[in-house]
């Protein structure tokens, strides 16, 4: 990783599933919404937040059949990891295995961890580990904890800039790391969900700022001076437009979500006094409809308070 190329792949990987996590929250939030509010006839579980998100695919108009899904963003993740693994070994390891380079071992131990948490996901959505599904949690929390201490003992002997702006990129993996346990606790609210996937967008932005930084490649990009502390500011003024981009780039996610389904963000109690409410429907059992959601919706919403992983209470809608 130690190029241009090395920090700029896995920061489009980081980039692309911070992206795909948004949407993929936001879709599912909105999709519940929609279904709470009566505009939507198909039958949407509870948001529940998750690390993966498959693709799923109705290959019937049978609602309870002919059901496909697809590990789209776990099979990916193994891709990348085995990408930058071959990588790694062919550059840091000598044929004989006798002359190891430290920072090539570190980077091949952190690469597996998140490699060993796409494996997972794929093993638990097939049935191949008989855990719960949100056992997942325990795999990413793992390989961005690993990721963490990795990087905080992977500075010895480099400049005073390379050293700030990777424990800047240390500083946003332990963020990532309360964030989900805050998604564990309250895995019904969608926030912890987007402020995680910020967290990904961050660092892969942020190996992007790192790749020009220290290895500028065209004659557009800067060279910095690693020993003067305007740097040192300078990157700290560059962490803060990145963390303000990423945001703004989530907003722009969201509203996107929010004109395809025409719904907004709104409260427990908007939403029950909505269901509560009567309108006609062609098939005339709108107000049935509506007092029945409106039970279900107070005693899921009492349900969920506290926490049970279980496989079969995970819905992929």
């Amino acid at each position: 990783m130690g190029t241009f190329a090395g920090h700029v792949f896995p920061g489009s990987v980081f980039i692309f599933f911070g992206l795909w996590s948004v949407w993929n929250i936001a879709e599912k939030f909105s999709r519940r919404k929609r279904y709470e509010l009566n505009r939507s006839r198909e039958s949407i579980p509870l948001f529940i937040n998750r690390i993966s998100f498959p693709i799923v695919r109705k290959t019937s108009s049978n609602h309870n059949c002919c059901i496909k899904i697809i590990p789209f963003d776990s099979v990916l993740k193994i891709l990348c990891c085995v990408i930058v693994l071959c990588e790694e070994v062919q550059l840091g390891f000598k044929k004989d295995w006798t002359d190891v380079d430290p920072h090539s071992a570190q980077h091949v131990s952190m690469i597996s961890l998140f490699g060993v948490s796409g494996v997972a996901e794929v093993c638990i959505l097939y049935g191949v580990l008989k855990i719960p599904v949100q056992s997942e949690y325990f795999f990413t929390f793992m390989a961005l904890l690993g990721e963490f201490f990795l990087f905080m003992f992977h500075l010895h002997g480099r400049s005073p800039l390379d050293v700030y702006i990777h424990l800047l990129l240390a500083g946003m993996v332990a963020l990532g790391v309360v964030l989900l346990l805050c998604e564990l606790i309250a895995p019904h609210q969608p926030v912890y969900g987007i402020m995680r996937s910020w967290t990904y967008l961050m660092q892969g932005t942020w190996f992007w700022q790192i790749a020009a930084t220290l290895y500028p490649t065209s004659s557009w990009m800067p060279i910095w001076n690693h020993s003067a502390p305007q740097s040192l500011a300078s990157a700290a003024n560059s962490f803060a437009y990145h963390m303000v981009a990423n945001f703004f780039a989530i907003i722009l996610i969201f509203i996107l979500i929010r004109l395809r389904h025409r719904v907004g963000f709104i409260s427990n109690k908007t939403v029950i006094n909505h269901l509560s409410s009567t309108v006609e429907a062609p098939a005339g059992n709108s107000v049935i409809r509506r007092e029945n959601e409106q039970q279900n919706y107070k005693i899921q919403t009492l349900q969920f308070q506290s926490f049970t992983p279980q496989n079969d209470a995970e819905e992929f809608n």
